[in-house]
């Protein structure tokens, strides 16, 4: 089974020692890939909108490739982050944010289909 574990901090505290605790409980033969935010993906989303064009016209595609790869081989994904304010963490929330372009994209195809004559 491969598993992408994805961190919203860089340090190895309590929210890591809890996504450990459970890993060691799934009980089959696991390749896990850990990245952690903002160290692997240190650049935030300048809004641009390159991506919704084509997801490698990303200004950032070459950071962000490695980590999208790693999630869409992956049999199971886990997000830690710990909690500020009852938010997420603003690395974990940009990670996400720059995976919007494949909302965006299926929701444009679509209008565009709507107003085809």
């Amino acid at each position: 089974m491969k598993i992408v574990l994805i961190h919203g901090q860089e340090h190895k505290g309590s929210t890591w020692n809890v996504a450990n605790i459970l890993l060691n409980n799934i009980s089959c033969d696991k390749e896990v890939e850990e990245f952690f935010l903002p160290r692997d993906l240190d650049h935030f989303c300048l809004g641009c909108y390159r991506c919704i064009e084509g997801r490698e016209k990303c200004p950032y595609w070459e950071e962000k490739k490695r980590i999208d790869d790693a999630i869409l081989k992956a049999d199971l994904l886990i997000f830690t982050t710990p909690t500020y304010r009852k938010g997420l963490r603003i690395s974990v929330d940009n990670r996400e944010r720059r995976a919007c372009y494949l909302c965006h994209k299926c929701k444009r195809q679509q209008l565009y289909r709507s107003y085809e004559v």
